[in-house]
C-alpha cells in the first residue's frame, strides 16, 4: 500500500506508525473481499505530495540501489538533494537495505547492542572504513580483552563518523524527502517489531517500482 503511494500515486501518508495502521474484517457483502482482512489507514493530518518527476527519480534510485548501479545511484541521489560524496549513504538511508557490495560487512552477534544505528547503516559504516569485524569465534576465543576493547573502539569511531554524515544529509534534505523517510522507516520498523520474516519488504517495493517505471515509459511514448 505504501509502495503504491510512493511510486505510483504520489500522495504519501507521512506518519504510518503502528497506531495509524489497523486491520479489520471486511464486512461489506458487496465486496469481492467480503470477510477477508482489510487494512485501514488512520490519521490523515500529515501527507506529502510527490511530483511525477520526483517519483520517477525515486524509482530510478530504488532500482539502481537494488542492482548496485553506482552511476545511476549517484545521479538519482544528487537529484533528490543528497551530497555527491554521500550518495551511497543516502541510497542506503532510503532503501534501508545493505547495498550488494556491503553485505560482506556483517555485524556479529557480540556487537548487536553496540550502537543504535540501524543494522543496514552500521554495515555501510564498516564498508566505508573497510573494516571486517572478527568472527564470533575469533572474538570469544582468540582475541585478548585489550584486543576486544580495540575492536569496540574502532567500531564506535566508524559509527560516530557515519552519524555525522547522516546529520549533514538530514540538514540539507528537502522536506518532501524527510517525510518520505518517515514513511519508509515506519514501515520497516513495524515489520521488525512484529518479526514478520515472511514478508519481503524489498521485493514488494521493487515490484511496485518496476510497475511504476513501466507506466512512466508508457506516458513518455504517448507524449
Amino acid at each position: 500500500m505504501f509502495a503504491e503511494q510512493i511510486f505510483r500515486i504520489g500522495f504519501v501518508h507521512a506518519d504510518p506508525h503502528p497506531g495509524n495502521v489497523h486491520v479489520q474484517v471486511n464486512n461489506d457483502p458487496k465486496s469481492k473481499n467480503y470477510r477477508k482482512a482489510q487494512i485501514v489507514l488512520l490519521d490523515h493530518g500529515l501527507y506529502e505530495t510527490l511530483l511525477s518527476e520526483e517519483r520517477k527519480i525515486l524509482c530510478d534510485l530504488w532500482m539502481a540501489s537494488i542492482t548496485n548501479d553506482h552511476i545511476r545511484m549517484k545521479q538519482a541521489a544528487t537529484a533528490l538533494g543528497a551530497p555527491e560524496k554521500e550518495y551511497e549513504l543516502f541510497c542506503t538511508l532510503v532503501t534501508m537495505k545493505p547495498l550488494p557490495d556491503t553485505e560482506q560487512y556483517n555485524i556479529p552477534l557480540y556487537a548487536n547492542n553496540w550502537d543504535p544505528l540501524p543494522r543496514e547503516l552500521q554495515m555501510f559504516a564498516l564498508k566505508s572504513g573497510k573494516f571486517h569485524m572478527p568472527t564470533q569465534e575469533e572474538y570469544e576465543n582468540v582475541l585478548t580483552n585489550e584486543q576486544r576493547l580495540e575492536v569496540r573502539k574502532h567500531f564506535r569511531k566508524l559509527m560516530d563518523k557515519k552519524r555525522l554524515a547522516l546529520l549533514r544529509i538530514l540538514k540539507q534534505m528537502p522536506k518532501t524527502m524527510f517525510l518520505l523517510l518517515r514513511n519508509l522507516n515506519s514501515v520497516r520498523n513495524t515489520l521488525k517489531i512484529h518479526n514478520v520474516s515472511e514478508v519481503d519488504r524489498t521485493y514488494i517495493m521493487t515490484e511496485v517500482c518496476q510497475q511504476a517505471l513501466k507506466e512512466f515509459q508508457t506516458k513518455k511514448k504517448k507524449i
